[in-house]
Protein backbone atom coordinates (compact mmCIF):
# COMPACT_ATOMS: atom_id res chain seq x y z
CA UNK A 1 0.00 0.00 0.00
CA UNK A 2 0.98 3.60 -0.59
CA UNK A 3 1.19 4.35 3.15
CA UNK A 4 3.85 1.72 3.95
CA UNK A 5 7.20 3.25 4.74
CA UNK A 6 5.86 6.62 5.88
CA UNK A 7 5.21 8.02 9.33
CA UNK A 8 6.47 5.75 12.10
CA UNK A 9 7.39 3.13 9.47
CA UNK A 10 9.81 5.47 7.64
CA UNK A 11 13.49 4.36 7.53
CA UNK A 12 14.76 7.95 7.70
CA UNK A 13 17.59 8.53 10.15
CA UNK A 14 15.58 11.30 11.81
CA UNK A 15 12.66 8.94 12.56
CA UNK A 16 12.99 7.82 16.21
CA UNK A 17 10.83 4.74 15.44
CA UNK A 18 12.85 3.54 12.42
CA UNK A 19 14.20 0.45 14.22
CA UNK A 20 11.01 -0.45 16.06
CA UNK A 21 8.87 -3.48 15.39
CA UNK A 22 5.51 -2.27 14.08
CA UNK A 23 2.30 -4.26 14.37
CA UNK A 24 -0.32 -2.58 12.19
CA UNK A 25 -3.88 -3.84 12.59
CA UNK A 26 -6.08 -2.45 9.79
CA UNK A 27 -9.42 -1.02 10.81
CA UNK A 28 -12.01 -2.72 8.60
CA UNK A 29 -15.14 -3.79 10.47
CA UNK A 30 -16.64 -0.45 11.53
CA UNK A 31 -16.69 -1.39 15.21
CA UNK A 32 -13.49 0.18 16.62
CA UNK A 33 -11.95 -3.34 16.97
CA UNK A 34 -14.40 -4.31 19.72
CA UNK A 35 -17.48 -5.77 18.00
CA UNK A 36 -18.64 -9.37 18.20
CA UNK A 37 -21.72 -9.81 16.05
CA UNK A 38 -23.36 -10.30 12.69
CA UNK A 39 -25.68 -7.29 12.62
CA UNK A 40 -28.77 -7.74 10.44
CA UNK A 41 -30.29 -4.61 8.95
CA UNK A 42 -32.45 -3.37 6.08
CA UNK A 43 -30.72 -1.45 3.30
CA UNK A 44 -32.09 1.79 1.89
CA UNK A 45 -33.62 -0.14 -1.02
CA UNK A 46 -35.46 -2.46 1.40
CA UNK A 47 -33.26 -5.56 1.13
CA UNK A 48 -31.94 -7.47 4.09
CA UNK A 49 -28.19 -7.40 4.71
CA UNK A 50 -25.69 -8.44 7.34
CA UNK A 51 -22.80 -6.38 8.64
CA UNK A 52 -20.11 -8.66 10.02
CA UNK A 53 -18.61 -6.83 12.97
CA UNK A 54 -16.09 -9.14 14.61
CA UNK A 55 -13.37 -6.60 15.24
CA UNK A 56 -12.52 -7.83 18.73
CA UNK A 57 -12.08 -11.45 17.67
CA UNK A 58 -10.10 -10.35 14.62
CA UNK A 59 -7.83 -8.18 16.77
CA UNK A 60 -7.27 -10.98 19.30
CA UNK A 61 -6.52 -13.55 16.57
CA UNK A 62 -4.14 -11.11 14.88
CA UNK A 63 -2.30 -10.41 18.14
CA UNK A 64 -2.13 -14.10 19.05
CA UNK A 65 -0.49 -14.79 15.69
CA UNK A 66 1.84 -11.78 15.95
CA UNK A 67 3.01 -12.83 19.40
CA UNK A 68 4.43 -16.04 17.93
CA UNK A 69 7.14 -13.83 16.38
CA UNK A 70 7.82 -11.62 19.38
CA UNK A 71 10.43 -13.28 21.55
CA UNK A 72 10.74 -10.70 24.32
CA UNK A 73 8.76 -7.91 25.90
CA UNK A 74 9.56 -4.48 24.45
CA UNK A 75 11.55 -1.91 26.39
CA UNK A 76 9.18 0.73 25.04
CA UNK A 77 5.68 0.29 23.66
CA UNK A 78 3.71 2.87 21.70
CA UNK A 79 0.04 2.08 21.19
CA UNK A 80 -1.38 4.44 18.62
CA UNK A 81 -4.04 4.87 15.99
CA UNK A 82 -5.50 7.65 13.92
CA UNK A 83 -9.00 8.52 12.80
CA UNK A 84 -11.36 5.66 13.69
CA UNK A 85 -8.32 3.51 14.51
CA UNK A 86 -7.53 5.86 17.38
CA UNK A 87 -10.59 4.53 19.15
CA UNK A 88 -9.11 1.05 19.00
CA UNK A 89 -5.86 2.37 20.46
CA UNK A 90 -7.66 3.97 23.41
CA UNK A 91 -9.97 1.01 23.97
CA UNK A 92 -7.42 -1.77 23.58
CA UNK A 93 -4.42 -0.35 25.45
CA UNK A 94 -5.35 -2.08 28.69
CA UNK A 95 -5.98 -5.37 26.87
CA UNK A 96 -2.62 -5.10 25.10
CA UNK A 97 -0.80 -4.34 28.34
CA UNK A 98 -2.45 -7.10 30.34
CA UNK A 99 -2.68 -9.90 27.77
CA UNK A 100 0.20 -9.35 25.36
CA UNK A 101 2.79 -7.03 26.89
CA UNK A 102 2.48 -7.38 30.68
CA UNK A 103 6.20 -6.83 31.20
CA UNK A 104 6.72 -4.08 28.65
CA UNK A 105 8.87 -1.19 29.71
CA UNK A 106 7.70 2.36 29.14
CA UNK A 107 4.21 2.39 27.57
CA UNK A 108 2.66 5.38 25.79
CA UNK A 109 -0.79 5.62 24.25
CA UNK A 110 -1.36 8.16 21.48
CA UNK A 111 -4.77 8.77 19.92
CA UNK A 112 -4.63 10.90 16.78
CA UNK A 113 -7.63 12.73 15.31
CA UNK A 114 -10.36 10.60 16.81
CA UNK A 115 -13.10 13.12 17.47
CA UNK A 116 -16.64 11.80 17.16
CA UNK A 117 -19.16 13.00 19.74
CA UNK A 118 -22.33 10.95 20.11
CA UNK A 119 -24.72 10.61 23.03
CA UNK A 120 -25.82 7.00 22.44
CA UNK A 121 -22.50 5.15 22.38
CA UNK A 122 -23.71 2.71 25.04
CA UNK A 123 -26.57 1.53 22.82
CA UNK A 124 -24.25 1.17 19.82
CA UNK A 125 -21.73 -0.85 21.83
CA UNK A 126 -24.43 -3.16 23.24
CA UNK A 127 -27.13 -3.35 20.57
CA UNK A 128 -25.21 -2.94 17.32
CA UNK A 129 -21.67 -4.19 17.99
CA UNK A 130 -22.36 -6.60 20.87
CA UNK A 131 -19.10 -5.38 22.39
CA UNK A 132 -17.87 -7.15 25.51
CA UNK A 133 -19.09 -5.49 28.70
CA UNK A 134 -15.50 -4.65 29.66
CA UNK A 135 -15.71 -1.92 27.01
CA UNK A 136 -19.31 -0.81 27.42
CA UNK A 137 -18.95 -0.25 31.16
CA UNK A 138 -16.29 2.42 30.55
CA UNK A 139 -18.58 4.77 28.65
CA UNK A 140 -19.36 7.85 30.74
CA UNK A 141 -20.01 10.58 28.19
CA UNK A 142 -20.44 11.39 24.51
CA UNK A 143 -16.64 11.49 24.05
CA UNK A 144 -15.30 7.93 24.04
CA UNK A 145 -11.64 8.91 23.87
CA UNK A 146 -11.89 10.99 27.03
CA UNK A 147 -13.77 8.13 28.71
CA UNK A 148 -11.28 5.42 27.77
CA UNK A 149 -8.15 7.49 28.41
CA UNK A 150 -9.70 8.56 31.73
CA UNK A 151 -10.29 4.92 32.63
CA UNK A 152 -6.67 4.11 31.76
CA UNK A 153 -5.56 6.96 33.99
CA UNK A 154 -7.72 5.66 36.83
CA UNK A 155 -5.93 2.30 36.48
CA UNK A 156 -2.36 3.29 35.61
CA UNK A 157 -2.12 6.89 36.79
CA UNK A 158 1.00 8.73 35.72
CA UNK A 159 2.78 5.51 34.70
CA UNK A 160 1.56 6.04 31.13
CA UNK A 161 1.76 9.19 29.03
CA UNK A 162 -1.65 9.77 27.44
CA UNK A 163 -1.53 11.71 24.19
CA UNK A 164 -4.72 12.89 22.49
CA UNK A 165 -4.13 14.77 19.26
CA UNK A 166 -7.52 16.24 18.39
CA UNK A 167 -8.47 17.74 15.07
CA UNK A 168 -11.57 18.41 13.05
CA UNK A 169 -9.52 17.99 9.87
CA UNK A 170 -10.21 14.26 9.68
CA UNK A 171 -12.52 14.38 6.68
CA UNK A 172 -14.18 11.00 7.24
CA UNK A 173 -14.97 11.59 10.90
CA UNK A 174 -16.05 15.18 10.19
CA UNK A 175 -18.61 13.85 7.69
CA UNK A 176 -19.86 11.31 10.25
CA UNK A 177 -20.09 14.00 12.92
CA UNK A 178 -22.10 16.21 10.58
CA UNK A 179 -24.41 13.28 9.85
CA UNK A 180 -24.86 12.58 13.58
CA UNK A 181 -25.49 16.26 14.31
CA UNK A 182 -27.78 17.18 11.44
CA UNK A 183 -28.82 14.02 9.62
Amino acid sequence: PDWCGIGIEDDAVLNPFRNWTVINIPYTTGDFHIGDTDYEYTTLDGNGAVLHQHGYGNYRAFMDAAMEYITEQPEELLITGYSAGGYGAAMLTEDLMENYFPDAGHVTVCVDSSVLILSNWTEIFRDVWNAPEQFTEKIRSANLIVDFLGDLYDTYGDDIPYLYVGSVRDGALARYQTYFDTG
